[in-house]
């Protein structure tokens, strides 16, 4: 198909004029046809709707092709054709030919030289020189992608050598842990396609990642440069001029343009081809596995032969509380529910109430050994407390040697007396939705739900795969494969309708039983040639024409019930079985009728029925009821002739005269005038152990296996309550599904266990025939099983992403452990920097909050005000060598409150002296600017200086000056220290030193000034400009 897409994308590109011109042809001949016809034409004669014609998405291209800018394209030396036969043929010698079919020819002129060229002609499509390049670049690069020669070259290099990669969103980095289910594709790169249809779940996985937004998947080829370079050889030119490298420049530049689009379709062509496969693969997989469900006759009971509905008692106590009642219905082989079990009294509450139990179920089985016998007693339930009773219900059977009922057969296998009766598990997946169905409803109005559960347990021991058809679209909710869920619904639907077809056409529907009967009536949709619509029409004509049954299958031909195309496609799965005590010799009765061969065949049938009987052939016709003879006669004869003919003989006389193979129809034939309509299903599955606890518990290997960790809550202790320093011996738990388990002493150590409470443990083995396990509650244990147990194999896993990706996470473990330590002082807050800030806003200058770092737990950030809106976040770091200490600026403090007192409180101390001196003005940089300004113009021969806060680090100021009138401001930086002030790396305890001292480094500044510019070093007047460069991390929000 995507070869057909790639011609039709390739004709509607290359040919759009033709086309377009085609189109106008044919719509002017159609509105002279319209206008004849009194059709809608506008007053041009043209068809209205012609003008709603959509604008083709190529026509900018046909224009240009037109234009002369078009000789820019052909400038390449080498047109989108001829390269895509270089590709093709270069690809058939796997790239290693010497030569290639089509050169590539140099022009004279440069690329640059031939566009301005082309855009001072007047006719010229753009002017713009930078429009015109791109629209030439373009053009050769659509035509390159539109080649279908190139197109199959790149979609045969992805399917032979694509890399499938997962690449994480930050939504996905975060939100796949080791538990959850994408774990084991977080990293995955280079997946190849027969990796990823090899474990089709693998893939589908991915895509529901990319949906849910936790990562995109990318679709790459293996060494992609060194196929694109190959690819190149054929497009470059073999010169070695200036203006054959330009050349080739352009080429490789509009063929990557080219290749950008044509990888990024075939990528995404080759993703939807992979979904497609492995939806396909699931699909397949879980109509396997329905398959069997539905492959598997009803109970057989004891002595019948395979196909045989068995007489059913079902039991069950719902949740198996301690008040919950035992119901039970007794089914016959009828389907019809011939008597009801109540026992009030729960069996597994007592020793006493077991027997009590088990005087009443003898009683009720005493009633009806005579008419309504049950051949098999089926346990069900909602949780793993039926386990208890399923082994009561075993225990009386055989205390009390319930037998089964042997009346009309006989002894098997030398037995001496007959076998206890069976009580097996039944499958509740059917009844669980048949419980709470108007089915059910209108079936038993009266009755409670549990009571329904039970019939409908009992229902499916009888007939599988009547029960599963009667679901309708509630099968939907049922799961046949843990993948099923990651393929779309009406897939899933599709692979259960054929897996019902397969199982209905095998067993055959007794068509005058489907007229009565509306739940075998079901069937009749899943028939070859039928449908639901068709089944039901076969019904309703049925009704109309008062017919209540078929003496032959050509009665649906002679009364006009289906088409006959209808009933060539169904006749041989519509059985109509005949009664042994009727005159089958009759000629009304066809016995063959009874079979699955087909009406066509009954001649040929018939004709070997003769050859079996050794019939000469004026003994035989077509009226001959030789079938008849045949099933009259010695039946062990019969089969030894029947396997004595030679069938490959008479299928080829057969394809010698007819010209038809019918070498599968004499096989059938063969089957089936030994055995008509066998029973081809397979035995009824009994649950084994394991299947019965996943079912009453709803757990699997994934979810209670060996290594799973579950929460268990203690129910008995084995401790020494005189001795309470003794160790626990034993624990018994029980998990929220109710499964009990046993933990050891060695697996409890000295573990401080209480009953009541919950605990994490770790399934060490499940034991499915008990319904309980042996757990460990100690923590390596745990710890253990919780690593995830992923395969990653070197080149498919990305281990370096996984390693950055776990770094920035443990990073980020270390800073939300430091937000939530808590420090015993009283000025400690579990603040942000901006919590701080907000706190200490309405509080006195000087003031502090102690707070985490984001650091990590080994610092502290201590935020303290230093004006309004001015806050300082001083780092801490706390170190333990020995004693605590607490290190800031290079400075060690003993303990927090000496930090405060020493540190912090005397930085806030200089900066109040400083604040309170006429010296300093408050407002922001450009308001101090702005004073300064205008002081100097009011006294133009007075210098002038003042301080300020410096916001960009708070706890510092900045000193401007200006000279005059005339120089410009200048700014120096002042630190405030514990012990006063820095300025120009001197230090000055009070703020008349620091007054002083600026005077002094002024004046010194001035002299060296001097000399520079007597030493012709430079000129003045710039020297105030040399701000100080040293920062510090003071006032940073760490």
């Amino acid at each position: 198909m995507v070869a057909i897409q790639d011609i039709h994308d390739y004709i509607n590109f290359t040919y759009t004029k033709e086309i377009q011109e085609a189109g106008s042809v044919a719509a002017a001949a159609a509105a002279a046809v319209a206008a004849n016809a009194n059709t809608d034409v506008d007053q041009n004669g043209e068809l209205k709707d012609a003008k709603n014609r959509k604008h083709s998405k190529y026509a900018l291209f046909e224009r240009i092709r037109s234009n002369i800018l078009y000789d820019a394209v052909k400038a390449y030396g080498i047109t989108a054709k001829a390269f895509g036969e270089n590709v093709q043929d270069q690809s058939a010698g796997d790239f290693e030919r010497a030569y290639r079919l089509h050169a590539t020819d140099d022009n004279t002129e440069t690329p640059e030289y031939m566009i301005d060229k082309l855009i001072d002609d007047d006719e010229v499509l753009f002017k713009d020189e930078k429009t015109a390049r791109d629209a030439v670049r373009r053009t050769f690069a659509e035509e390159i992608f539109h080649n279908p020669k190139v197109r199959q070259e790149v979609r045969s290099t992805y399917k032979s050598f694509a890399l499938i990669s997962v690449a994480l969103t930050e939504k996905g980095r975060i939100g796949i842990d080791n538990f959850s289910p994408y774990a084991d594709i977080k990293y995955a790169i280079n997946r190849s396609p027969q990796d990823l249809v090899s474990e089709p779940n693998v893939f589908l996985r991915m895509l529901e990642a990319e949906e849910k937004g936790l990562a995109v998947i990318k679709i790459e080829t293996a060494n992609f440069e060194n196929w694109f370079e190959a690819i190149f050889k054929c497009l470059k030119s073999d010169g070695l001029s200036e203006v054959s490298d330009l050349w080739n420049k352009e080429r490789e530049l509009v063929l990557r343009m080219a290749f950008q689009k044509l990888c990024g379709m075939v990528a995404l062509n080759t993703k939807e081809d992979l979904r497609r496969e492995c939806q396909r693969l699931v699909a397949k997989e879980v109509r396997k596995r329905f398959y069997n469900k539905l492959d598997q006759a009803p109970f057989t009971p004891y002595g019948y032969d395979l196909g045989t509905v068995p007489n059913v008692l079902s039991l069950t106590f719902g949740q198996g509380d301690y008040d919950s009642a035992v119901l039970g219905a007794l089914l016959r082989d009828s389907g019809e529910v011939k008597d009801f079990f109540k026992s009030i009294i729960n069996p597994i509450n007592s020793r006493e109430n077991e027997e009590s139990f088990g005087g009443q179920l003898k009683e009720f089985l005493d009633k009806n050994l005579e008419h309504n016998r049950p051949d098999v007693i089926v346990i069900s339930g909602y949780n793993a407390n039926t386990k208890k009773l399923f082994d009561i219900v075993k225990r009386f059977v055989q205390s009390n040697r319930i037998l089964i009922n042997t009346e009309g057969t006989s002894l098997q296998n030398n037995e001496q007396e007959a076998p206890l009766l069976p009580v097996i598990w039944g499958q509740d997946e059917t009844a669980r939705l048949y419980q709470n169905s108007d089915r059910a409803r209108l079936a038993f109005p009266e009755k409670p739900t549990l009571v329904k559960y039970a019939i409908g347990v009992a229902k499916y021991v009888q007939n599988p795969l009547l029960e599963y058809i009667s679901l309708g679209d509630d099968i939907l909710s049922l799961t046949f494969h843990q993948d099923q869920k990651l393929i779309p619904k009406d897939m899933v639907r599709d692979a259960l309708e054929s897996a019902y077809v397969d199982a209905v056409n095998t067993l055959g529907v007794d068509i005058n039983v489907a007229i009565r009967d509306r739940y075998v009536a079901q069937m009749l949709q899943y028939v070859a040639g039928f449908g639901p619509r068709k089944a039901s029409g076969l019904l309703r004509n049925m009704e109309s024409k008062l017919i209540t049954s078929l003496a032959t299958r050509q009665d649906l031909i002679e009364l006009e019930l289906t088409p006959l195309k209808i009933f060539q496609n169904c006749a041989s799965f519509l059985k109509i079985p005949y009664d042994e005590t009727d005159n089958i010799s009759s000629s009304s009765i066809e016995l063959l009728d009874a079979t699955r061969i087909h009406p066509e065949d009954y001649l040929l049938a018939k004709k070997i029925a003769a050859d079996v009987l050794e019939l000469d052939e004026e003994d035989f016709d077509e009226d001959t009821n030789v079938i008849a003879q045949l099933n009259a006669a010695d039946a062990s004869k019969i089969e030894v002739s029947m396997a004595s003919l030679d069938y490959n003989h008479y299928g080829l006389q057969i394809q010698q005269q007819q010209g038809k193979k019918k070498f599968a129809t004499l096989r059938v034939i063969k089957e089936e005038l030994v055995n008509n309509y066998e029973e081809l299903r397979g035995k009824y599955h009994e649950l084994t152990d394991q299947e019965a606890f996943n079912m009453l518990t709803g757990e699997t290997r994934a979810t209670f296996g060996r290594d799973a960790i579950v929460p268990v809550t203690v129910l008995k202790l084995g401790r020494n309550y005189q001795d309470p320093s003794a160790p626990i011996r034993w624990a018994k738990v029980v998990t929220s599904s109710l499964i009990q388990a046993n933990v050891e002493q060695d697996k409890i150590r000295d573990m401080d266990l209480e009953q009541g409470k919950t605990y994490q443990a770790v399934i060490l083995e499940v034991f499915y025939d008990t319904f309980t396990a042996d757990m460990s509650l100690l923590a390596e244990d745990i710890k253990r099983a919780s690593i995830p147990r992923i395969d990653k194999v070197g080149g498919k896993w990305n281990f370096r992403a996984e390693e950055d990706d776990w770094k920035k996470e443990n990073e980020k473990e270390k800073a939300k452990k430091a937000l939530t330590r808590n420090i015993q002082h009283p000025l400690y807050r579990n603040f942000n920097y901006k919590q701080a800030e907000e706190f200490l806003a309405p509080q006195n200058l000087g003031d502090c909050v102690i707070r985490p770092s984001s650091r990590g737990p080994d610092f502290l950030t201590i935020t303290w005000k230093v004006g309004n809106n001015l806050f300082q976040h001083l780092l801490v770091e706390e170190r333990k060598r020995g004693r605590k200490e607490y290190i800031v600026e290079g400075k060690s403090y003993s303990d927090l409150d000496q930090l405060i007192f020493q540190h912090i409180q005397a930085i806030s101390k200089k900066v109040d002296d400083l604040v309170r001196s006429p010296k300093f003005r408050e407002g922001t940089l450009a308001e101090v600017h702005d004073w300064l300004e205008s002081y100097t113009k009011a006294n133009p021969k007075s210098s002038a200086y003042v301080f300020c806060y410096d916001h960009k680090v708070p706890g510092s100021f900045l000193l401007l000056f200006k000279v005059n009138v005339n120089t410009p401001i200048v700014t120096w930086h002042v630190k405030t220290i514990t012990e006063g002030y820095t300025l120009k790396g001197l230090n000055f305890s009070s703020v008349m030193n620091l007054c002083n001292g600026f005077k002094q480094a002024f004046i010194a500044e001035l002299e060296k000034s001097k000399q520079r510019f007597s030493s012709g070093n430079g000129a003045g007047g710039n020297h105030g400009h040399a701000h100080s460069t040293g920062r510090h991390n003071y006032g940073y929000k760490y």
